[in-house]
C-alpha cells in the first residue's frame, strides 16, 4: 500500500465496552472540541481515568446519549459548533445580546 492510498478504519467490536477519544470521533463524526463542548453544555457522558494519561468512556453511556440527545442538539458542518438556542444567543452580537 502506497502513502497516497486512503487506510480504511478498522471496525470498533460489538464486544467493546470502552470508547478512547478516537473512536467516538471515527464512529459518530464529532470533533475533539465537540465531544468536550457537548460534555460541558449538553450532558454528554464524562471520561474516567484508565491509565495515568489515557481516558475512556463507557461505550453504553455514548451510546444512549447519542440515542436521546436532546433535540435541535448536533454539530454544524462548516463550523463545528453546537446551533442550539442558548449557544447562538450567548455569543457576541448575537440577537439576544443588550447591545
Amino acid at each position: 500500500m502506497s502513502d497516497k492510498e486512503e487506510k480504511t478504519p478498522k471496525p470498533i467490536s460489538p464486544n467493546r465496552r470502552i470508547f478512547k477519544l478516537a473512536d467516538i470521533i471515527e464512529v459518530y463524526a464529532m470533533s475533539r472540541s465537540s465531544i468536550y463542548r457537548a460534555m460541558e453544555h449538553d450532558g454528554f457522558p464524562k471520561p474516567f481515568k484508565l491509565t495515568g494519561r489515557s481516558i475512556g468512556w463507557s461505550r453504553e453511556s455514548v451510546e444512549t446519549w447519542f440515542a436521546n440527545r436532546p433535540s435541535g442538539v448536533a454539530p454544524c458542518a462548516d463550523n463545528d459548533q453546537y446551533q442550539t438556542q442558548e449557544y447562538l444567543t450567548s455569543r457576541p452580537g448575537s440577537q439576544g445580546d443588550a447591545a
